[in-house]
């Protein structure tokens, strides 16, 4: 699990979102709201749909995936890797009492079973 979890606004374009996600080196981020609430999750994909439909001036919030896929920092691995796989995505924001505390990635997941 990565404790120092970068995030994007609710409010954010989606067109900073990319740059930041660029910035960064990563694939897709957690969206939070004003108070730090996660609310969705955004990857890759969401910002390739955007760009389609040339909507890359619209708030994260219209792109980002709102049924979003979670684990806590109790929850066994091997459990956290068989959600990954069954709904394929590419990330599991970790939460406790509602706040997001990390995330974990298919890399994290990858370097867990190689380095074992």
């Amino acid at each position: 699990m990565t404790s120092s979890v970068h995030r994007l606004s609710m409010e954010q374009s989606l067109s900073e979102a990319e740059q930041r996600l660029d910035d960064w080196d990563i694939t897709g981020a957690p969206v939070v709201d004003s108070e730090g609430q996660l609310e969705g999750v955004l990857s890759i994909r969401d910002i390739r749909k955007a760009k389609k439909q040339d909507s890359m001036h619209v708030p994260v919030s219209g792109f980002m995936s709102q049924s979003v896929v979670t684990t806590t920092p109790e929850t066994p691995i091997e459990r956290s890797l068989r959600e990954m796989t069954t709904r394929d995505v590419g990330r599991l924001p970790v939460v406790h009492e509602g706040q997001l505390v990390g995330i974990i990635s298919r890399t994290d997941m990858l370097n867990r079973i190689y380095h074992s």
